[in-house]
C-alpha cells in the first residue's frame, strides 16, 4: 500500500514537472531566434510554432490538473515562463506585422522600382554612347520612345512595378539639366533619372519629383539614379539636397 502511494506520489511530482520543462523548452527555442545565428524564414517560423505550443500546452497542463489544491512551485513557475512567452510572441508577431505593412512591404516595392529603373538608365547611357556621348535636344524630346524602338527596351521598364502607369507612361523623368551635354563631362553625383510626375518622353527637375507613391515608415520617398550609376532612393523632403544642376 506504501509502495503504491509512494508511486503515486512520485507520479503527481513528474506530473507537475511536465508544465515546468515545457516553459523552459519554449524559452530556449525563443533564445535560439533572438541569437545572431542564422536560419531561413521556414526553420524561424516552424520554431516560433514549437515554442509558443510548448508554452500554451504548459498552460494547459496547468488548467487540466488545477483540481490539486496544492500548485507546486515549479508549475507556478511554468505559468509565468509561459504566459510571460505567449504575451511577447503576440506582441513580436503584431510588431512584425505593422512593420510588414509600414516599412519592410513598401521597401520590396521601392527595390522593384530601383530595378527598372536601372535597367532604364543602362540602355539610356548605352544610347547616348552610340550617339557620340551627348543628350541631344532631339533624344531628350522622344528619349522614350528612342529607348523602347532603337533600344529595345520593354514599355513596362519605364513603369514603376507598384504605380498604375500603363502602355505608353512613364514613371521616370530625364534630368533636364543633362540636355545638350556630355555624360562623360558631367559631375558624377548629379541626377540623370529620377521618379516624377507620370507621362511619356518627360524631362523635368527639382520641382517634378513625384511625392505620393512610395511611403516608408511614414516618410515620402522616391528613386533615382546618379550619372556614376548609382540607383538609390530619397527623401521627398530633402530632395534638394540632391545635385540637380552641373554647375
Amino acid at each position: 500500500m506504501r509502495g503504491a502511494v509512494r508511486y503515486k506520489k512520485e507520479a503527481d511530482n513528474r506530473r507537475d514537472q511536465i508544465p515546468f520543462w515545457l516553459a523552459i523548452s519554449g524559452m530556449v527555442i525563443m533564445l535560439f531566434l533572438l541569437s545572431p545565428i542564422k536560419a531561413s524564414s521556414a526553420i524561424r517560423i516552424m520554431l516560433l510554432s514549437l515554442a509558443s505550443g510548448s508554452w500554451a500546452g504548459g498552460l494547459l497542463l496547468v488548467v487540466v490538473c488545477r483540481k490539486r489544491r496544492v500548485i507546486a512551485s515549479s508549475r507556478r513557475l511554468a505559468v509565468m515562463i509561459s504566459a510571460t512567452g505567449l504575451i511577447l510572441t503576440s506582441v513580436g508577431l503584431l510588431r512584425g506585422h505593422l512593420l510588414n505593412q509600414q516599412v519592410y512591404g513598401p521597401m520590396r516595392e521601392l527595390k522593384r522600382c530601383m530595378g527598372n529603373i536601372e535597367a532604364v538608365s543602362k540602355n539610356l547611357r548605352s544610347h547616348v554612347r552610340q550617339s557620340g556621348g551627348i543628350v541631344s535636344d532631339e533624344f531628350a524630346m522622344k528619349w522614350c520612345d528612342q529607348l523602347v524602338s532603337n533600344g529595345g527596351l520593354l514599355t513596362e521598364m519605364l513603369h514603376c512595378p507598384s504605380s498604375k502607369a500603363t502602355g505608353l507612361e512613364s514613371d521616370y523623368m530625364l534630368n533636364n539639366s543633362v540636355v545638350r551635354k556630355s555624360l562623360d563631362a558631367l559631375p558624377a553625383e548629379m541626377v540623370l533619372l529620377f521618379e516624377g510626375k507620370r507621362g511619356w518622353n518627360l524631362t523635368g527637375g527639382v520641382g517634378d519629383v513625384r511625392k505620393d507613391h512610395h511611403c516608408i515608415a511614414g516618410e515620402a520617398q522616391f528613386v533615382v539614379v546618379l550619372i556614376n550609376g548609382t540607383v538609390t532612393y530619397w527623401s521627398v523632403q530633402e530632395r534638394h539636397t540632391l545635385r540637380w544642376l552641373s554647375e
